[in-house]
């Protein structure tokens, strides 16, 4: 196939429990790889240079981030290894930036009827169909 997993083996870590049925000498497949974009006061780089965070991490970075800024011990095996990053790595909280960002101002659409009236017809279409319905052998035994 010529894929990157054709090359490279995807990475096993700590298995958080132990009734996963993948679990190889202790440790587990991550799953399916997920691009991430950190959207934070505390994630921004200079234009120029756009912070690029390389280190592995998966949900359990959540909850290591939340252990490690309350000082509390790891919940799993899991969060407990080094294996995954705390995503505390990918912010720096000493550089926030809080300007708001610039939003473009768009226009709104011209609103245009759909139907027989874009064809240039002074007929409504939906009240042309529903007559056409009530007049059709469809309706036969209704009131």
């Amino acid at each position: 196939m010529g894929g990157f997993y054709d090359t490279v083996a995807p990475p096993r870590v700590v298995a958080a429990n132990a009734l996963d049925t993948d679990i190889v000498d202790g440790k587990t497949l991550l799953g399916c790889r997920v691009p991430v974009v950190i959207a934070s006061p505390f994630s921004m780089g200079k234009p120029a240079t756009p912070r690029i965070d390389s280190h592995l991490y998966d949900h359990t970075s959540v909850l290591k981030l939340i252990e490690w800024r309350y000082n509390l011990p790891p919940l799993t095996p899991r969060d407990a290894s080094n294996e995954i990053a705390n995503l505390a790595l990918a912010l720096d909280f000493k550089a926030a930036y809080t300007a708001p960002p610039s939003i473009p101002v768009t226009t709104a659409p011209i609103p245009t009827p759909c139907g027989l009236f874009e064809l240039g017809s002074e007929v409504d279409n939906e009240s042309y169909d529903f007559y056409t319905m009530l007049n059709s052998d469809l309706m036969t035994g209704w009131l």
